[in-house]
């Protein structure tokens, strides 16, 4: 399963970050692969939520179903979408640097379409998933440093 993982340091309080990002509805915004979002579902007892949305990297769009677990440490986020053909694990933790936040991205996902689709991550989609995942840490941080007005 191949995984990719980047940070960036945001000049906001840390706890600041972690609601903005946790809120499903506001990852529209700054998730830059993410076309399409509905939440089907209202947090449960344990903190779980269901997300439509439609992703794309590259030309091919996916259609995912995603399960939510409230951060069990107040500083992770975690989501793990899949179809008949795609599958994304995704964790997105928060972490206290003075007065900013250092925000770290995990994803491990599984290419579609089989051996064919491992060959493409390994020629393309690789490098498209790394490109996407950066530009959206750059809007989460454009999002949150926007000066008040």
């Amino acid at each position: 399963m191949p995984r990719i993982e980047r940070s960036i340091e945001i000049d906001a309080p840390a706890d600041q970050v972690l609601e903005y990002a946790n809120k499903l509805e506001n990852q529209i915004e700054w998730v830059s692969f993410m076309r399409e979002q509905e939440i089907t579902t209202t947090p449960g007892a344990e903190g779980m939520m269901v997300e439509r949305s439609v992703v794309q990297i590259g030309p091919r769009k996916e259609a995912l179903r995603a399960l939510f677990k409230a951060p069990a440490t107040k500083q992770v986020l975690s989501r793990t979408s899949d179809n008949s053909s795609f599958r994304m694990d995704s964790q997105l933790s928060v972490g206290a640097i003075g007065d900013m936040a250092e925000v770290t991205w995990t994803i491990a996902y599984v290419p579609p379409m089989g051996a064919i689709g491992k060959l493409g991550d390994i020629i393309m989609m690789r490098r498209l998933f790394i490109n996407e995942v950066e530009k959206s840490l750059e809007n989460l941080k454009e999002q949150l440093e926007q000066p008040v007005s």
